[in-house]
């Protein structure tokens, strides 16, 4: 299965530059929401709410709406 995800990472970006988009997008729209966003360049996009409580909520709402 790896060797055929390079494979195919070999044919096209169309993928990366995809998640690459998305990443922009939503970092974008949670600062413009008035969210404190860790910055980079990657994927992952750390929302800092600093309140456990209120980030474990905030997870678990977000697993409900199918996010991740």
């Amino acid at each position: 299965a790896s060797i055929a995800v390079l494979d195919m990472l070999r044919e096209t970006t169309d993928l990366r530059d995809k998640l690459e988009s998305n990443t922009q997008y939503f970092r974008k729209k949670m600062t413009d929401a008035g969210f404190d966003i860790k910055p980079g360049v990657h994927p992952i996009v750390p929302v800092m709410l600093y309140d456990a409580k209120l980030a474990q909520e905030f997870a678990s709402k977000m697993l409900d709406e199918g996010i991740y």
